[in-house]
């Protein structure tokens, strides 16, 4: 339950629908401790910090998913935490939260890198060094590779951020990141 009810409020988050995501994965928290919060917990607790709109409380979310990982858990909800991590870090401009997400990502990985793990990571850095106004050339060219990286694998998902970062790469005047 708790993990079909988190996958929904995915869906919703994806779709704009924030306030009623927000109130799923706050069942999915519920039914994950219920159940047993080390098989999803930090994963749906990431999804939650996602959809809330209280950057207090988004922080107190990652800190929570945080101490869960540390005392043991599944293996994907390090995965799938790390990522949104980077994700409630950018949206908040907390560009030494994102990039530090991003290592930890990378860290987990260490033994056993694959492209999810490392475009995530890679996704995150760059996005953090156009928020902190890089916009010189080599990152122009990684938001590009990381764009057409996104394409060929399938995470088209994470290209609306790369799409903007893009822009505000190269003009920084007009465009604002999200």
């Amino acid at each position: 339950e708790a993990s079909a009810l988190a996958w929904k409020a995915r869906v919703l988050l994806a779709e704009g629908q924030g306030v009623e995501a927000a109130a799923l994965a706050a069942r999915a928290v519920q039914a994950s401790y219920d159940a047993g919060v080390e098989f999803d917990g930090p994963r749906i607790i990431g999804i939650l910090a996602l959809a809330t709109e209280d950057r207090d409380e988004r922080r107190r979310l990652l800190a929570q998913a945080e101490d869960l990982l540390a005392q043991g858990s599944v293996g994907h909800n390090h995965l799938m935490f790390y990522r949104d991590a980077i994700d409630v870090c950018l949206a908040d401009r907390d560009w030494d939260g994102a990039e530090r997400y991003a290592g930890l990502l990378e860290d987990f990985v260490r033994s056993e890198p694959f492209l999810w793990a490392n475009y995530f990571a890679a996704r995150g850095r760059a996005l953090a060094a156009v928020g902190r106004g890089r916009r010189d050339a080599e990152i122009l060219a990684e938001l590009a590779r990381l764009r057409e990286q996104a394409e060929r694998a399938g995470f088209v998902t994470s290209n609306p951020a790369l799409d903007a970062a893009l822009e505000a790469a190269k003009n920084p005047a007009t465009v604002t990141l999200p």
